[in-house]
């Protein structure tokens, strides 16, 4: 068998194959699939679901793709096994045939078998085939017809060979081919059936007979179908010889940077790593970005377990998005949009990256701290749990992750009843917003909303209750808009009959808006009311409003098309506005978006609303927010020829009326979503005054005279900065490494050092932890930079030295920084236990480690440094005994 087979020909071979034989070659349809009831694409039938269903009509009977696949989260996850297998991926590619009715059994085996056997050329008696216990058909094609001798076709029940979609709909028996390592590969697998690693499945081929009803009695299907699948990973390990598909060309080069990038040779956190980073390449170049929730969530969690086991062999910076060109040149070609992407994919992973990373240094500290009681328990309690997740931001699966690191299981149960606590207490601060009050009295009359046409209007009480902090309110006529769809509420006031009731708030509570603020007076159910909407807050409300809407539009005019609204506020004059796009804006950027919107200001166009059907407005090209679900009647804003959104809100009659529209903010909220903060109207012209005079206090500050004197006066203020900044920076290096010299004059000779340099107290001294030298310095008026530049020179100068404990102190602040090239000395754990007996806390890695501590009152710097000398001398024991 020829065993150089490339994964480019893998495809293009059965591409090829199934093409003359009049199958259409259909692209790889998106991982974000069409059907609502999936997180990702997970099989090439995805793209065909609605063919097979009979909801549509194929424009062809036979079908052949190579498709994109993801089984991470749902019922499909193998996620937890990713890496420690040589089979287990996230991100994987299907080939596939189908029929629609028109071939079946007999073109799918034996087609199936002339290509695994005769083109790509593995021999006969290396594979073998399964059926389902009662297809006497699938067993005699593969007998009688393809010559596969009895022994090699093995009969399999419901549990491997049998195949639905769901509980009711098309179903039908399964016939795989696997691939026969021999019986030396496992003398005790004797069929495909049991597990084991002598037989490896390649192609499982689905014959669609049947439908299957809600009793579950089977009925044949008029029309019959094939769908197959076949891992093309699988495939490529077989046909490049190799055990694994981590070493196939698929994955080599991968993980071959991995090694390259970290200096680490290969493990399963090279695997993990290469496995994930194809994962996250191939999502986002799908417009599926990390967040907190949904397919975002699935893929923050990728990219955090990546970076768990980066972490294990000793990566504490972002370095997956070093990865995407070589998964580019991998795969670029068949797949050019990850080509065409890779810049965004490599901001959006690197942004995700550093984000996440950022969030573990600050709470690692007390994770160690965690994890350091709970050794005696041996579990980390649901409370430290609960801790971690609540007040520092640690994921589920991360804290999962570090305790089997530490040998701890996790008090899961105990976790989630703080969990429900702490929802109930969250339910308790809010409960107005939840559940209807206990009316005073209240009446069935319906609630009629008027707030778009009227701001004051006579109208009665439907329902009333007096509250021990806030009243509340509802009206049977309401002009009062509720806080919906980002925009806040209404104010204003209710009177009459010696009632008077001020609306602070106004919230809807199933299908009634009720007013909630303070009421003066005795209400009785009939009374006439007198309702009054403060104008001037409604008017700021819709000057923010219509702005946000042109803001959305200027964006996907400027920036691009798929800068979707994921989130808003609209405030008085005031709005924020997030939007999905892979990366900050640029200044021009920027710019091109203000203008654009006050240019529409200034062209005072006529905001059109229109009511419609849902179907009539998409038809229209009207925006529909966050996948909403909408029916009947919509509300259509429509700004002529530049916007049209679906939309309850208030808005201006004219753009015009919106005055001044300013940016005062582009920040990322999560990776792949940005914010914009912009004011309007006379707030937007405010900050403009402030500015101004604001520009002319520093010309006067620096004594420039205009607008080109003050900036050539900054620059030049920026460059001297620059070059003070590097002196200090040369300084402090030249500083440290005459300090470093010294001590490895000394320790050079085996003598222990002690002196005095430009005001900074230097003692050090070589002892043996172990085998290993190890290099103690005290430096008292140091921070942790020249801590690190000491490090570093001794490091440089005493080869010799396996590792670097510094301790340092710098007013009250108390520094530890460790540095370990020897894989017995943990930098990490020496940084921790030196820094606790400070009273602070530390930690990091094997090769790197550090913490800190305020000096204590009552403990003089001497007495620390016994209390640390004291200690090294126990570790030093402590090896000597080990």
């Amino acid at each position: 068998m020829q065993v150089n087979w490339p994964s480019s020909r893998i495809r293009s071979e059965f591409l090829r194959f199934f093409s003359e034989r009049g199958h259409e070659v259909v692209p790889s349809s998106s991982l974000l699939p069409p059907d609502e009831t999936l997180l990702f694409t997970n099989a090439g039938m995805n793209q065909f679901k609605s063919f097979f269903m009979g909801i549509a009509s194929p424009p062809f009977l036979r079908a052949v793709s190579v498709q994109k696949c993801m089984r991470a989260g749902g019922k499909l996850n193998d996620l937890d096994q990713v890496g420690f297998t040589p089979r287990h991926h996230t991100f994987f590619e299907m080939l596939g045939n189908f029929s629609f009715g028109d071939y079946f059994k007999r073109e799918a085996i034996t087609w199936a078998w002339k290509l695994v056997n005769e083109v790509y050329g593995i021999p006969a008696e290396r594979l073998v085939a399964t059926v389902f216990r009662d297809d006497e058909e699938a067993y005699l094609i593969w007998t009688e017809e393809v010559g596969l001798p009895r022994e090699r076709v093995f009969r399999m029940g419901e549990k491997d060979n049998f195949w639905e979609m769901g509980d009711v709909g098309p179903v039908g028996y399964c016939s795989e081919i696997h691939y026969d390592f021999g019986p030396d590969a496992d003398p005790f697998q004797t069929d495909p059936g049991q597990e084991g690693n002598r037989f490896l499945e390649l192609w499982n081929l689905v014959f669609m007979q049947f439908f299957k009803d809600e009793s579950g009695a089977l009925t044949p299907l008029p029309k019959k179908n094939i769908d197959t699948g076949a891992g093309l990973e699988r495939l490529a390990s077989v046909l490049q010889g190799v055990r694994s598909n981590y070493e196939t060309d698929l994955f080599v080069p991968i993980i071959e940077a991995v090694e390259g990038i970290t200096g680490v040779k290969r493990s399963v956190a090279h695997q993990v790593m290469a496995d994930h980073a194809r994962a996250l390449v191939f999502c986002i170049a799908d417009g599926i970005y990390p967040s907190n929730y949904g397919r975002g969530y699935v893929l923050r969690r990728i990219l955090r377990r990546a970076h768990s086991f980066a972490q294990r062999i000793g990566v504490s910076e972002p370095v997956l998005y070093r990865l995407v060109p070589v998964i580019v040149d991998v795969m670029g070609e068949t797949y050019p949009e990850i080509s065409d992407k890779s810049g965004e994919i490599s901001d959006v992973i690197k942004a995700e990256e550093e984000r996440f990373l950022r969030g573990i240094v600050r709470a690692m500290p007390r994770i160690i701290e965690v994890l350091d009681g709970s050794r005696e328990a041996g579990i980390v309690s649901g409370r430290d749990a609960f801790l971690l997740y609540d007040t520092y931001g640690v994921p589920l699966d991360l804290i999962e992750d570090y305790a089997k690191q530490s040998g701890l299981s996790v008090d899961w149960k105990a976790f989630h009843e703080h969990l429900g606590e702490q929802r109930a207490r969250a339910r308790g601060a809010s409960g107005f917003k939840l559940q209807l009050p206990r009316w005073d009295f209240s009446t069935e009359k319906p609630q009629l909303f008027v707030g778009y046409e009227k701001l004051e209007l006579e109208t009665e009480p439907l329902a009333f209750s007096r509250g021990e902090k806030r009243d509340f309110l509802a009206l049977a006529e309401n002009p009062f808009y509720p806080e919906s769809g980002g925009q806040l509420p209404d104010r204003g006031v209710v009177s009459g009959n010696g009632f008077l009731f001020r609306v602070e708030d106004v919230q809807k509570i199933g299908d009634l808006a009720v007013l909630i603020g303070k009421a003066e007076g005795k209400l009785s159910p009939g009374a006439r009311l007198k309702a009054t909407v403060d104008r001037e807050r409604r008017r700021a409300l819709a000057r923010a409003h219509t702005a946000t809407h042109l803001l959305h539009a200027a964006l996907r005019e400027i920036v691009s098309e798929s800068a979707l609204q994921r989130g808003s506020l609209v405030d008085e004059d005031r709005l924020r506005f997030d939007f999905s796009c892979p990366k900050a804006l640029g200044p021009d950027e920027l710019v091109a978006v203000e203008r654009l919107v006050n240019e529409k200001i200034l062209a005072n166009i006529p905001v059109v609303i229109r009511q419609m059907d849902y179907e009539q407005a998409r038809q229209e090209g009207a925006i529909a927010l966050f996948e909403g679900k909408y029916g009947g009647r919509v509300r259509v804003v429509e700004i002529s020829g530049f916007s049209r959104e679906l939309c309850g809100g208030t808005h201006l009659a004219s753009t015009a009326e919106a005055g001044v529209f300013r940016i005062i903010s582009e920040e990322a909220v999560a990776a792949g979503v940005r914010r914009i903060e912009a004011l309007v109207g006379i707030r937007a012209w405010e900050l403009a005054r402030q500015d101004a005079e604001l520009l002319s206090a520093i010309s006067r500050l620096v004594g420039a005279t205009g607008r080109d004197s003050l900036l050539k006066t900054l620059s030049d203020a920026r460059e001297r900065l620059a070059e003070l900044e590097e002196e200090l920076r040369a300084t402090n290096e030249r500083f440290a490494s005459q300090i470093g010299a010294m001590l490895s004059e000394e320790l050079s000779l085996g003598r222990a050092a002690r002196f005095e340099f430009m005001g900074v107290d230097v003692a050090g001294e070589a002892s043996n932890l172990g085998n290993t030298p190890v290099a103690f310095i005290l430096v008292s008026g140091a921070g942790m930079d020249t801590l690190r530049l000491i490090a570093d020179a001794v490091r440089n100068r005493l080869r010799h030295i396996g590792a670097v404990l510094l301790f340092g102190t710098e007013g009250e602040d108390i520094r530890v920084f460790a540095r370990s090239d020897d894989e017995r000395i943990d930098a990490g754990r020496l940084a921790r236990e030196a820094s606790a007996i400070a009273g602070g806390k530390g930690g990091g890695n094997r090769t790197t480690g550090q913490g800190g501590a305020k000096l204590k009152p009552g403990m003089s710097r001497d007495a620390l440094f016994k209390a640390w000398k004291a200690w090294i001398e126990g570790i030093k024991a402590d090896f000597e005994r080990s």
